[in-house]
């Protein structure tokens, strides 16, 4: 008996009991009854963290595949890409490798992805499963520690960079206290780009200044030179200088002498989290930090890192006339600044009230963050905002404009003040034969094989992506030559002459020919081009025009090439919406894209349809969730990473 109390007494000790008092036999009993169960409690949660933290990583790597997938029905130069990596993702899981070191080696082709999905839809509509948070772009980039975050002493609140001297001394002696200036000009906030900031980091900037200025009309970026690379000013002062040569994502608080943003490459250079660093710039706080946070999240103080406690306080200048949005690209993701245990962050802000909103997402501005930037900076609500003309119209008054979640529609404005909803020309090999623009800070070039954008030389204005110019006199007895590389201007209208047209873009020249139809001097101003209400209706299939022309209701426009000439003639666009994704549903005719399967059913005396992913074959088995059609039947295999699916013909 006195051996096992000696032997009882040293385990208590090593499981860290202060003191121990041993009085009777029944007490010895219940301290080892009361050891063995805090053993059992403490494998028990480094196990359960361990699930908990192999769980993170399947979701983040199931929103990634998701995103991927949604991609595919997408322009052909995103589906190539997508399926490439979604086909390594399913090699590694059947073979049992690490499926993270896949996405490193596809690192910059997974990134590229996410930006074009990012910019192609509006996150206040977006499936919950296709959200992508800090902490999943962190698993992402390979990274352990919360990227949006210096060790400067200069950084307030994580990221939010306050240089100015009397400005540091008011934050030390009243706490977080600290009001930012607004810019003075919205219509034209000056930004440039250091030396070396890194390509990736400077296209994520471009990206998210384009998304900004799309859904808050009266904000306009406008790009310059650097001035000094020492002092980070810019030509125009104030300005934001962009920069990649600290670690981190931060961006100095308002307008400061200097603005700086810094975008760490491969931990800064998405367009999410781009958007929230210019957040910073325009004047915003962390929207948790909001002085009524107590009503929506509670702060888990106890499971916070050591000395990142003071990420959490509140900011009493924050706007709070905005309601709370826990989807806003503001917020902190739910598990910042946590400790880690077992490899997992400890979750730190919990919801207090009933949402489906994700908290943390870096996919651009919710419309709450529209809302607050448009009421920060006195302009309407975004609501109130007209949606801009298309291709071949002109808004001049305010105007926003809204993704379909097919491919990316961007703002482009004109020299004379158009402004139009397009769709953005591709960038890189791969060209657009649709009317299409850029955005700021990228040229349109037209090639044979069609349009494309590439990126505007430093210091140099982004020049108009469509003018609406009148032609060139020319000299020439000979027909005019097709339009040049390095100009996209909409053709005009043949002039009726007495002979027929030859086919051609332009009018041919009247001067020194000896017909008495073309009495028009050299000199005389040109012939300007009608305006796009003025414009005559295009003709319907198989009947074509050569002049410029529109097409009115549900008629599309279409261009044919034809020896160097453009045809023109309508279309009826028979476009139904897109069926919502599993397990919401859509009241109506819809439609699904390429791998998914419509799935309907009658209820209420309507029929409500959804889009379900279409398992592959046996050798693409998926393991994302899906669905069969007609005589094949859903199979499934186990894996290291978790059941795979794919569909097998009804024997």
């Amino acid at each position: 008996m006195v051996r096992c109390t000696i032997m009882l007494l040293l385990l208590a000790s090593s499981a860290g009991a202060e003191k121990v008092e041993i009085t009777s036999k029944g007490t010895v009993m219940r301290m080892h009854s009361h050891w063995q169960q805090g053993k059992r409690n403490i494998a028990s949660q480094a196990v359960g963290s361990r699930q908990n933290h192999d769980g993170q990583k399947q979701q983040c790597l199931d929103t990634l595949t998701a995103i991927l997938m949604k991609l595919e029905t997408l322009d052909s130069h995103h589906a190539e890409d997508a399926k490439h990596v979604i086909k390594n993702i399913d090699a590694a899981a059947v073979q049992d490798q690490d499926v993270w070191k896949i996405l490193q080696r596809d690192h910059a082709v997974v990134l590229r992805e996410i930006e074009t999905f990012s910019s192609s839809i509006e996150v206040d509509t977006l499936d919950p499963k296709l959200i992508l948070t800090a902490d999943c772009l962190d698993l992402i980039n390979g990274r352990t520690q919360f990227a949006e975050f210096s060790n400067s002493s200069t950084i307030i609140g994580g990221d939010m960079e306050v240089i100015r001297g009397r400005d540091q001394a008011l934050i030390q002696k009243n706490g977080q206290e600290y009001f930012p200036r607004l810019w003075p000009n919205p219509g034209r906030i000056p930004y440039c780009f250091s030396s070396s900031l890194a390509q990736s980091s400077q296209k994520a900037f471009k990206d998210a200044v384009a998304h900004i200025q799309t859904l808050v009309p009266c904000l306009r970026f406008v790009e310059v030179a650097v001035a000094d690379e020492q002092t980070r000013y810019c030509t125009d002062k104030p300005g934001i200088f962009v920069k990649s040569d600290q670690q981190g994502c931060f961006a100095s608080i308002g307008v400061q002498y200097p603005t700086s943003n810094n975008l760490q490459a491969n931990a800064c250079d998405t367009m999410g989290i781009a958007v929230h660093e210019i957040g910073h710039n325009l004047g915003m706080w962390h929207e948790q930090a909001r002085r009524d946070n107590y009503k929506y999240i509670k702060i888990l103080w106890d499971n916070i890192e050591n000395g990142r406690q003071n990420q959490f306080k509140i900011q009493i200048t924050g706007d709070v006339k905005v309601p709370y949005d826990f989807m806003s690209v503001m917020h902190y993701s739910g598990t910042a600044f946590g400790k880690r245990v077992n490899g997992e962050r400890l979750r730190t802000i919990k919801k207090i009230v009933p949402s489906k909103r994700t908290m943390g997402q870096r996919m651009g501005l919710s419309y709450a963050d529209a809302l607050q930037l448009a009421q920060m900076y006195k302009c309407s609500k975004p609501a109130d905002f007209a949606v801009c003309e298309g291709s071949d119209g002109c808004t001049k008054g305010p105007c926003t404009c809204h993704q379909t979640g097919n491919s990316k529609t961007i703002k482009t404005i004109s020299s004379d003040g158009c402004q139009r909803c397009e769709r953005e020309c591709p960038k890189g090999r791969w060209r657009a034969r649709y009317p299409c623009g850029c955005a700021d800070g990228y040229i349109k070039v037209k090639s044979a094989s069609g349009h494309y954008c590439k990126p505007a030389p430093p210091g140099r204005p982004t020049p108009a992506p469509r003018m609406t110019a009148p032609p060139a006199p020319i000299s020439s007895p000979t027909p005019a030559s097709p339009v040049p590389v390095k100009k996209t201007l909409i053709p005009t209208p043949a002039p009726k002459l007495s002979t027929p047209a030859p086919p051609m873009t332009a009018p041919p020249a009247p001067i020194s020919s000896p017909t008495p139809a073309s009495p028009v001097p050299v000199k005389k101003t040109p012939i300007p081009t009608p305006a796009p209400d003025s414009l005559p209706r295009c003709p319907k299939y198989p009947n074509v025009t050569r002049g410029n022309c529109k097409c009115h209701g549900h008629n599309r426009k279409i261009t044919l090439w034809l020896q160097g000439a453009s045809l023109y003639y309508c279309k009826v666009a028979i476009q139904r919406p897109q069926c919502a994704y599993y397990p919401s549903t859509t009241r109506g005719d819809c439609q699904c894209g390429r791998l998914y399967l419509k799935i309907s059913s009658w209820s209420g005396g309507a029929r409500h349809s959804s889009c379900r992913l279409q398992c592959p074959s046996y050798q693409n088995r998926t393991r994302s969730d899906c669905q069969c059609s007609g005589r094949f039947h859903k199979r499934s295999v186990w894996s290291r990473h978790g059941s795979l699916f794919y569909c097998k013909a009804a024997s």
